[in-house]
């Protein structure tokens, strides 16, 4: 039986080689995606002719619980469990830290930090299994990142939860 990887943010650059990297070893793909319909859709096919396995293309805004239950719902529906599950999905605004509304904030974090604890969260639990956990973090010395203080601050903290998740739940040597 395949293996099946649910790739949030499959529709963007870096979503897109991983998942093309995972298909082509035999992998099903659950692409995910929020608002780049065409991208995820060109994505699919060429996953499905080139390297011959299942997909399923998702739509959902991870700063929504609801969307991100049907997101697992529907993903386990098909494959009926989730063996690897790649955080690749980031938010940003493009203003200014000074500038930044209470609700442009916890948006970033819903979908930074919420929303990988909750698809970790529910995909282990629904079968006590989730064989590899990847959570994307790009290098903090890239000069946009750098000033990009509420990417970072989502990112640590997604990183420290992740290792303690980790350790809690037995893996021995957790990808982060």
């Amino acid at each position: 039986m395949r293996k099946t990887a649910l790739i949030t943010g499959a529709s963007s650059e870096v979503g897109s080689c991983i998942s093309k990297v995972l298909a082509s070893n035999n992998i099903n793909i659950i692409i995910h995606y929020n608002t780049n319909y065409e991208n995820a859709s060109k994505l699919q096919k060429e996953i499905e002719e080139k390297y011959n396995v299942e997909t399923l293309l998702v739509k959902a805004d991870l700063s929504k619980e609801e969307e991100i239950n049907k997101l697992v719902e529907e993903s386990l529906n098909k494959f009926n469990k989730i063996d690897i599950l790649i955080n690749n999905a980031a938010l940003d605004k493009p203003n200014l830290f000074n500038e930044k509304t209470s609700n442009e904030f916890k948006e970033i974090l819903d979908v930074n930090l919420i929303a990988p604890f909750l698809l970790s969260k529910k995909i282990q639990n629904k079968y006590n299994y989730l064989s590899i956990l990847y959570n994307i973090m790009f290098d903090i010395k890239s000069k946009y990142y750098f000033f990009s203080q509420k990417y970072l601050a989502s990112n640590s903290k997604i990183h420290v939860c992740f290792l303690r998740c980790a350790r809690y739940i037995g893996w021995k040597r957790p990808i982060c």
